[in-house]
């Protein structure tokens, strides 16, 4: 009889200790790795993204800021009074913290609250301030939009002058400005073109009217309508008397008489500019002040920029 030998087969079980020992340390290893290569790549895109934010978010503010300017520099406090939703100094972001300007921005008012690091930004807001422009004060604020960095703390070093507007950062936090200057500046120059322009179309028009009236006599002023008296005034003028007042170019019609549109007689802020042919203020043969009443006649141009500051240009006749 032959005796059949079968092959003994081990029973089952787990890994031994010394297998789960080395496969730890496999694991531990190819963390580590992925630990040191992984870190710094996702803290460098988290850092970008936080500069992507604070960009896109000081861009919606200064959009908002020029389409608000004279409500914001009204303001003489450390706020940005945006009509839709003040934002204070000092004032930690949340959800609705930009919602006013939410509409200038691919960002939603929540993504721009909070920074790459999915921390909240700090907005910080300086006291109206000025600087002066040709003797006219421009009053602006300056903003500031900053990060803490990956561990979400504003450094001790880190500061915002609200006399000032100056903003210093240490360490990781990430910091952007809002300048409020700028915006005014340009609001300021764009304003100041406009009032020349209508100013010197004025003037050309006071000489061509005193051109085309046969007698030429330089004791009528030509820039507007009968006043008084009547009879030194130039009756076929089509720019009426404003009656001893500032009054609304468009309003008055000046822009068509002088070929202009209404946009070019309306400041940056949206408002019609301000003529003024016959107050105590111009040369007119209607002054009440003798000395004032008598050539060459003067006319003024006007306009309030934020703060109640007044700009103005005065017109002089030519003959």
């Amino acid at each position: 009889m032959i005796a059949r030998v079968h092959p003994v087969q081990s029973a089952p079980g787990g890994f031994s200790l010394v297998e789960v020992v080395i496969a730890l340390a496999v694991i531990s290893a190819i963390a580590a790795l992925a630990a040191a290569t992984l870190g710094p790549w996702l803290a460098f895109r988290q850092s970008m993204e936080t500069e992507r934010r604070l960009k896109e978010t000081v861009q919606a503010l200064e959009a908002g800021y020029r389409e608000n300017a004279m409500a914001i520099d009204n303001n003489p406090g450390a706020v940005l009074a945006f009509p839709g939703g003040a934002i204070a100094n000092n004032t930690t972001a949340n959800a609705t913290t930009f919602s006013a300007v939410e509409r200038y921005s691919s960002l939603s008012a929540a993504q721009m609250a909070s920074d790459g690091f999915n921390m909240p930004v700090r907005v910080f807001v300086s006291n109206r301030l000025s600087q002066q422009v040709d003797g006219v004060t421009l009053y602006y604020h300056i903003a500031a939009v900053v990060s803490g960095g990956r561990n979400g703390q504003i450094e001790p070093g880190t500061g915002f002058d609200i006399a000032t507007g100056r903003l210093t950062l240490t360490g990781d936090d990430k910091g952007m400005i809002v300048d409020g200057y700028r915006v005014q500046r340009a609001n300021y120059d764009l304003t100041l073109a406009k009032i020349r322009r209508l100013a010197l179309a004025w003037q050309d028009y006071f000489q061509s009217r005193y051109l085309a009236v046969g007698t030429r006599d330089v004791s009528i002023d030509y820039f507007g309508s009968p006043g008084t008296p009547a009879n030194r005034w130039d009756s076929g003028n089509s720019v009426p008397n404003t009656n001893g007042a500032y009054v609304s170019a468009v309003s008055a019609g000046i822009h068509s008489v002088l070929g202009l549109s209404v946009s070019e007689v309306t400041d940056a802020y949206g408002q019609a500019l301000s003529i003024d042919n016959s107050s105590a203020m111009t040369r007119n043969p209607g002054n009440p002040n003798p000395s004032m009443a008598t050539p060459p006649y003067t006319a003024r141009v006007s306009t309030v920029l934020p703060g109640g500051v007044v700009l103005e240009m005065s017109v002089s006749g030519l003959y």
